[in-house]
């Protein structure tokens, strides 16, 4: 049985929560991508492609809108509630978002090659038909997004206090 979200809308999240979150994408991500760089024996590292674009992609864009928020931007109800990488970043580069020019470059570029990957969901679904970037670009521009906009974000003094919430899970014993 499914069981059903509680918590506040997207509208009264603050940015930093939505930073915490890209974080600990970007850490799985990069946990992953250590396997996918040296694949255990009888893997496939193949295998891992989708997966870990689709945890780079998913890491930027809660990055991105974290940057959003603190820049006083609505998200809900507009535009920008889209899992589009290169509107978010392009609205977000408006806002003041800046990198190196080569990074800038190569940042859009893969933004745009995640989006088209993932037309459809198609790193979740395998439905992947257009472009999509070498894992090891989709590893450093998340990376540096992520980075850059944590900085961005202490910068602009947004506080680092995330609202706590209790959850209770009940199950079975674990097996030992």
């Amino acid at each position: 049985m499914a069981r059903k979200r509680t918590g506040p809308p997207l509208k009264d999240a603050p940015p930093i929560a939505f930073l915490h979150r890209s974080k600990a994408f970007l850490r799985i991500a990069n946990t992953s991508y250590g396997e996918y760089c040296s694949p255990p024996t009888g893997f496939p590292a193949e295998q891992l492609v989708w997966p870990l674009l689709f945890l780079y992609a998913h890491a930027v864009e809660l990055a991105l809108k974290a940057f959003l928020l603190a820049k006083g931007e609505a998200i809900e109800g507009t535009p920008l509630k889209t899992h589009q990488l290169a509107i978010i970043y392009s609205r977000c580069r408006m806002l003041g978002l800046s990198f190196n020019p080569s990074d800038t470059n190569q940042n859009e570029s893969v933004m745009h090659w995640l989006d088209e990957g993932n037309q459809d969901q198609g790193f979740r679904y395998m439905s992947t038909a257009g472009a999509e970037p070498e894992v090891w670009l989709g590893h450093d521009v998340a990376n540096r997004v992520v980075e850059k906009i944590a900085e961005e974000l202490k910068a602009l003094d947004v506080e680092d206090n995330v609202p706590v919430r209790l959850m209770i899970r009940w199950g079975g014993p674990r097996p030992k």
